[in-house]
C-alpha cells in the first residue's frame, strides 16, 4: 500500500488542475481543501464503525505517586477511549469506567473512596473542570505509584492532519477522494459566477460512492449498508444552481 505525503498530493493536484505556478488559488487553501477532504473520509469510516481499523491507538498513561487526574491523548477522537488496561507485576486487569451501581451514584462512590481510601482496583471517569483543562481521566482511588509502563490507554485517534510537506495521508486507500475533493473546491473558487464542470462534480458524487461501498464491504455482518450523507452535494447544488446549475 503507498502512503502519500501532503507534498505529493499537492503535486497531484496541481496537475490535474494545471496549477503549478498560479497564484490565484494558494498552498495554503490546496492544504486546508485536502484536509476537509480528509475529514470528508474519516466521516464515513466512523459511520461504518470501522475506526477500529482505521484509527485504533495506544498510549502509556503515565501515572504519578497521589495524582489523580490525566490529560485525554491530544490526538484522541472525540473521547472515544476503547480500554484501559493495568499491567504490572503479574497484575493485569482493565481498569473500568465508573458507572452507577447498587443504587449508588458515580458522585457518592467518588467522595466514599476520598474519605475512606481504599486498596481496590484503579477505576476511572472524565471530568472536564474547565476550557482551560478539557476533558480529563480522573483516577479513583489516586494513583498510588509512578509509572510510566503500568497503564496503558487504547482509544481512538484522529485522522492525520497535514500541515508541512513531509505529512503522510493516513487513510490511503481513499486519498483519490481527497484530491476530487481538494479539485472540486479549487475549481469552485476558480469558477466563483458560474457553474462548476459537471463532469468533476460527477466524478466526486462516484468517487465518494466507491468510498462507501469499499467500507461497507468491510463490515464483519450482514448490516452493511448506510444512508449516503448528502448535505455536501445539498450544500454544492444549490451554491450551483444560483448560477444556472442543475445536477
Amino acid at each position: 500500500m503507498q502512503f502519500f505525503t501532503l507534498s505529493d498530493l499537492i503535486e497531484k493536484l496541481n496537475a490535474r488542475l494545471n496549477l503549478s505556478g498560479e497564484t490565484f488559488i494558494t498552498t495554503a487553501e490546496k492544504i486546508e481543501y485536502i484536509n476537509e477532504g480528509i475529514k470528508e473520509a474519516e466521516a464515513e469510516i466512523h459511520k461504518m464503525d470501522l475506526e477500529d481499523n482505521y484509527f485504533r491507538a495506544s498510549q502509556p498513561l503515565e501515572l504519578a505517586v497521589d495524582q489523580s487526574s490525566y490529560g485525554l491523548p491530544t490526538n484522541i477522537y472525540a473521547n472515544k477511549i476503547l480500554k484501559i488496561i493495568y499491567s504490572s507485576g503479574g497484575t493485569i486487569y482493565e481498569i473500568r469506567r465508573l458507572r452507577r451501581r447498587n443504587n449508588s451514584s458515580v458522585e457518592e462512590q467518588i467522595a466514599n473512596i476520598a474519605a475512606n481510601g481504599s486498596s481496590d482496583s484503579y477505576q476511572y471517569y472524565v471530568n472536564n473542570d474547565s476550557a482551560a483543562f478539557g476533558n480529563e481521566i480522573v483516577l479513583t482511588p489516586t494513583s498510588r505509584e509512578t509509572s510510566s509502563t503500568a497503564a496503558k490507554i487504547w482509544y481512538i485517534r484522529q485522522a492525520n492532519v497535514l500541515a508541512v510537506d513531509a505529512d503522510i495521508c493516513d487513510i490511503p486507500e481513499f486519498y483519490y477522494f481527497v484530491l476530487q475533493y481538494a479539485k472540486v473546491m479549487c475549481l469552485r473558487k476558480e469558477f466563483t459566477g458560474s457553474t462548476i464542470p459537471e463532469g468533476d462534480f460527477i466524478e466526486l458524487q462516484r468517487l465518494r460512492k466507491l468510498m462507501i461501498s469499499t467500507l461497507e464491504e468491510m463490515v464483519p455482518d450482514e448490516d452493511n449498508k448506510i444512508d449516503q450523507d448528502t448535505q455536501f452535494y445539498d450544500d454544492f447544488n444549490s451554491w450551483n444552481s444560483g448560477f444556472g446549475g442543475d445536477y
